[in-house]
């Protein structure tokens, strides 16, 4: 329909929606049936492209002119212009996370099975499984916390590797001495943060032990001016990405 008219409208859902609104719109194909034949006609208005757009459960809509087509493979992309567009309430959107919480049905526990599992039910498909073991589920963070177990002997054997450095005397030049330090101290530093990365699974973590590991090359390195400048570049991307590429809920530590 879009293809073919050229216009379409846009209605965004807001927290106000039911269930009942994604499952009547988005669980039957507009190609195989008249999504408004059978809708309540009090939910709904036609806009002045002739187009109706849906007025309860949702906070605005757009009318949209097709201005360019797509061919995606799979699906078609419509780039589009904004001919007019209204706010229809001040209850907020509903985001894709407040659609899992608050709005999808949960499943529903229907049974357990001779071992003692748990058979949940899909209250939307009806679809069946049986639930995981506990342990199951919490094995790759209980192979994280070894590997951060181990890694965390790796520091303190480093850190004692870097004191002896610094208190003791040593045949070694003073560049050659600084250097050593050097990399004693940024491999802690790296380790260090390559542990939380294992423990608190956030981007920030992610980040910060990439800019550790290229800094180090940087800092200990004897590298040629353009692998200098590659890294440098390097790090200037990844805090630019940090800073206007995530939002603040992408540097949430999980625990």
């Amino acid at each position: 329909m879009v293809k073919a008219t050229g216009q379409c409208n846009i209605s965004v859902i807001s927290q106000d929606a039911t269930f009942d609104l994604f499952k009547h719109f988005g669980f039957q194909s507009g190609r195989d049936v008249d999504k408004f034949a059978d809708y309540p006609a009090a939910n709904y208005q036609t806009s002045e492209n002739g187009i109706p757009y849906i007025t309860v459960g949702t906070n605005a809509y757009f009318s949209l002119k097709v201005k360019q087509t797509v061919d995606l493979g799979s699906h078609t992309l419509f780039i589009c212009e904004l001919v007019a567009m209204e706010v229809l309430s001040d209850t907020a959107s509903a985001t894709y996370e407040y659609y899992q919480s608050n709005i999808k049905p949960k499943p529903e526990a229907v049974g357990t099975t001779p071992k003692g599992e748990t058979i949940w039910r899909c209250r939307i498909c009806g679809y069946e499984w049986v639930e995981a073991h506990d342990f199951i589920l919490k094995m790759p963070s209980f192979l994280e916390k070894i590997v951060a177990a181990i890694l965390l002997v790796g520091v303190a054997y480093s850190c004692i590797q870097l004191g002896i450095h610094v208190a003791s005397l040593t045949e070694l030049a003073f560049d050659e001495y600084i250097e050593d330090i050097l990399i004693t101290a940024f491999n802690a530093v790296i380790v260090i943060e390559f542990i939380r990365m294992l423990i608190k699974h956030s981007m920030n973590t992610i980040i910060e032990v990439l800019i550790f590991a290229i800094a180090r090359g940087l800092v200990v390195g004897h590298e040629a001016p353009l692998e200098t400048l590659i890294r440098i570049v390097c790090i200037a991307i990844l805090l630019a990405c940090r800073k206007y590429l995530f939002y603040e809920k992408d540097f949430e530590e999980e625990m």
